[in-house]
C-alpha cells in the first residue's frame, strides 16, 4: 500500500476513536449519579453510528468506482437512510434502558452530528 492510503485510513479511524474516548471520559464524569447502564448505552449509540459511518464511507468508494458523478447522490441518500434508522435505533434504546428519554436523547444526537461531520469531510475528500 501506498503511504497516502496508510495516513488517510489512520486519519479516518482516528477520529472516531477520539470523539468515543472524549463521550465515555466526559459521560464518565458528569454522569456517576446516573445509573449503570448508561456506559452501555453510549458504547451501542457508538456502535450504531460508527458502524453507519463505516457502511456509508464503503458504499461512496463503490459508487465512485462505478460513476463520479453519483457520489453526492449517494452521500444525501444514505444520510436519509441514516436519520429513518436513528428513530427506530432511538425506540429500541427507549425500550431497552430505564434512563430518562431526554438523556438518551442528548447523548445519541451530539455524537450523531459529530459522526455526520466526520462523514461529510471523508465524502468531500472522495468528491474531490
Amino acid at each position: 500500500m501506498s503511504q497516502t492510503k496508510i495516513k488517510n485510513r489512520k486519519s479516518s479511524l482516528f477520529l472516531p476513536l477520539l470523539l468515543i474516548g472524549s463521550l465515555l471520559i466526559h459521560i464518565g464524569i458528569t454522569y456517576s449519579v446516573l445509573p449503570d447502564k448508561l456506559p452501555l448505552l453510549v458504547c451501542y449509540i457508538h456502535i450504531y453510528l460508527f458502524s453507519f459511518l463505516a457502511l456509508s464511507m464503503f458504499l461512496v468508494k463503490k459508487v465512485k468506482s462505478i460513476d463520479e458523478t453519483k457520489v453526492g447522490l449517494t452521500f444525501l441518500a444514505l444520510t436519509l437512510f441514516k436519520m429513518m434508522f436513528a428513530i427506530g435505533f432511538l425506540l429500541i434504546m427507549f425500550s431497552l434502558f430505564p434512563i430518562e428519554r431526554i438523556i438518551v436523547i442528548l447523548h445519541f444526537f451530539a455524537p450523531f452530528f459529530l459522526y455526520l461531520i466526520i462523514e461529510v469531510l471523508l465524502t468531500l475528500k472522495e468528491i474531490r
